[in-house]
């Protein structure tokens, strides 16, 4: 019942509300005086459109100042790595600490701890090892015994030790001298993903130089069929005729001695298990020495292959039966597990078991040294500042919402008035009501005093009137004037940020816009691609195998002299520099798209384009430069050593120009006859 009075009486009050009354003081100079319950209507309606309006700009005004969000750039100075770490947690997209140091040398900051295979280090490896494995007549045994090739197999393991060992301590020599350029302090994320790109990458790139130069090395000298001095891919028997001359006779080392156009070394790479013979070497017959077949109730040497060179056998091993070597009856000398991979294999990753990498990231922070971080944060206006601004907006905007409101209502009532009497007005009463409009302003007094009615105070009171709407008219114009010619510097945070809208910022703030990565390690793989096309020549027909086989059988048909009958090695030759170019691009796109591009905030797409060029640049010169030295290191090593080849003049896996010149030497102390043979 209470509340009910109470909102009957509140409603009453509304409707009676007027704000518009005159006061005590106040007084109506209009001539034309109206109805006063007329006069007290118009005042109530002027009442609630004042109300109304009062009531919306104080919405606006609250709403945009506690709404309104404003971005703000925050420094702390005196940074910790602890108080670092913290902002990173919160502020991690918009973090940015300038470093005093830009460039510190990956020694100042990690350190790497490289195990090696520990065959590397073992027995195996050693000079003693070795040279107990060394036989005058190791040519002698056959190529499918295991002593033939015994002592240069493991001198071949102990110098791919030695070189991966070589390869590695150069590679850490250029990992710490090698400079990390950061700008700004990265997080320790960043720091290990960049560190351990980089150092993959130059890992990746000695060894795979190595390779290539070795695999290169080996195909040339199976291609010009290099002859080995241990007899095992190209056999030379030497018999003395009647007259007093040698004869030579020479066969390539077969498959199998049933089929003379099976595989063979000239061919293919031949590989077989190698093995131990019971029979003296006197006792194997010439005919069985040139097929890669091992005599009967010969032992195998597990994990240890005959091949035709030395070279090849000791890659395509995986070392099982050192593994099942032991000195001490309770410990093997390997004593790692055995994983049953290729010596190859190994040499890929340089005889590697594990690298370990440690960062300290506490003695980067140091050497960085960042003096001062900065983030980007928003800030909402307080409610005691909407309140301090209402309050110094009050004063004016009471004024200007009375004058609205009255002059509104009253203007609205005349139009009113007029459509009534629309069709009776003539041309004087519009003029008439124009000279009212006029003679209103002309009568306008907002410092009426009723005890204060004389002409010349009133007279006055008008002057003022006009002086202050003059003044505050002037007063608006020069803050509307001032704000829009005010320029002040404003962070606008933009989310969820597209391509053609960061392009659309770009034109317009080029100088001042900055979008911070929340990836600053980028793969470049992952924003470009490299597709290099070889000259037309690698992708013809002339390189292919099928043309060099043609050009191989039909030797036989041509001189020695011609030069059609040497013409399948300058071919052959064509395209193993072909396949070789090939692997090389390919393997160094690989490495280099593996790299990974820093940046902290997003690059302007000219700068960014300049800087990748001039890596690309670099990375051109480099391949080709290695590529030069690579041949370079080959052609000088096949002019000083001057490897024999084998004869041109093979029919049926037999030769009988051996392109060897014999002279005879007498022992004049007995019988012994010894033959000097030269090329």
């Amino acid at each position: 019942m209470k509340f009910k009075i109470f909102a009957t009486w509140l409603c009453q009050k509304g409707v009676n509300y007027n704000l518009f009354m005159l006061k005590d003081d106040e007084y109506d100079d209009d001539v034309n005086i109206q109805d006063p319950t007329i006069t007290v209507k118009h005042q109530k309606y002027k009442t609630r459109l004042y109300v109304i309006l009062l009531a919306v700009c104080l919405y606006i005004l609250f709403y945009i100042n506690l709404i309104k969000i404003k971005p703000t750039t925050v420094i702390v100075s005196d940074i910790t790595l602890d108080l670092y770490n913290k902002l990173y947690t919160e502020h991690h997209q918009t973090l940015s600490c300038p470093c005093s140091t830009i460039t510190i040398p990956y020694e100042n900051i990690t350190s790497n701890d490289v195990t090696i295979h520990p065959v590397c280090s073992s027995i195996f490896v050693d000079q003693i090892w070795i040279e107990g494995l060394y036989f005058e007549e190791a040519s002698q045994y056959g190529v499918w015994d295991f002593r033939t090739t015994a002592y240069s197999q493991f001198e071949f393991l102990s110098s791919f030790c030695s070189l991966s060992n070589e390869v590695i301590s150069q590679t850490l020599t250029d990992i710490d001298h090698n400079e990390l350029v950061s700008l700004y302090l990265l997080s320790e994320e960043q720091i290990r993903i960049e560190i351990d790109g980089k150092i993959e990458y130059l890992k990746n790139s000695a060894a795979s130089r190595m390779i290539t130069f070795l695999n290169y090395l080996r195909n040339t000298s199976n291609t010009h069929y290099f002859v080995s001095a241990l007899n095992t891919n190209f056999i030379i028997e030497t018999s003395s005729a009647s007259n007093g001359f040698s004869i030579f006779f020479a066969h390539e080392v077969l498959m199998s001695d049933d089929d003379p156009y099976g595989p063979n070394c000239e061919d293919t790479v031949l590989k077989i298990n190698a093995t131990f013979s019971s029979q003296s070497y006197e006792s194997i017959d010439y005919n069985n020495r040139y097929v890669m077949s091992p005599v009967p109730n010969s032992s195998t040497v597990t994990g240890f292959f005959a091949a035709c060179t030395p070279v090849e056998a000791i890659l395509e091993s995986t070392l099982d039966c050192l593994y099942e070597i032991n000195f001490n009856p309770h410990d093997s000398v390997l004593s790692s597990e055995h994983e049953n991979i290729s010596v190859h294999e190994y040499l890929d990753n340089l005889f590697i078991k594990n690298w370990s990498k440690q960062i300290n990231y506490t003695k980067y922070f140091d050497l960085c040294s960042p003096s001062s971080c900065s983030y980007s944060a928003v800030e909402r206006s307080s409610v005691v500042y909407a309140i301090t601004l209402f309050i110094s907006l009050y004063g004016g905007l009471i004024i200007i919402l009375r004058l609205i409101a009255s002059f509104s209502i009253d203007m609205f009532m005349k139009w009113k008035f007029c459509m009534k009497r629309r069709n009776d007005n003539s041309a004087v009463e519009q003029r008439i009501n124009q000279f009212k409009f006029a003679q209103t302003i002309k009568r306008l007094n907002l410092f009426k005093n009723i005890n204060d009615r004389t002409e010349q105070s009133i007279k006055h009171q008008k002057m003022v009137t006009r002086v202050y709407l003059i003044l505050l008219f002037g007063s608006i114009c020069t803050v509307c004037l001032f704000t829009s010619l005010n320029s002040e510097n404003v962070t606008i945070t933009i989310t969820n940020l597209s391509m053609t809208t960061y392009n659309d910022f770009e034109d317009q703030h080029y100088s001042t816009l900055r979008c911070p990565c929340s990836n600053k390690a980028i793969s470049y793989k992952n924003f470009l691609s490299l597709s290099p096309r070889l000259h037309q020549i690698c992708s013809s027909h002339f390189v292919h195998n099928h043309w060099i086989n043609i050009l191989r059988s039909r030797r036989k048909h041509f001189p020695l002299k011609d030069w059609r009958s040497q013409l399948y090695l300058q071919v052959q030759f064509l395209s193993d520099f072909c396949r070789l170019a090939n692997k090389t691009i390919d393997d160094a796109v690989i490495r280099y798209l593996s790299q990974l591009f820093i940046v902290s905030s997003v690059m302007h797409e000219t700068e960014f384009n300049k800087q990748v060029n001039a890596s690309l640049n670099q990375f051109y010169q480099s391949t080709t430069y290695n590529f030069d030295v690579m041949t370079d290191v080959l052609r000088l090593l096949m002019q000083i050593d001057q490897l024999y080849i084998q004869s041109a003049r093979i029919i049926y896996g037999r030769v009988n120009d051996v392109n060897l010149i014999s002279e005879v030497m007498a022992d004049d102390g007995d019988s012994t006859q010894l033959i000097k043979v030269c090329y």
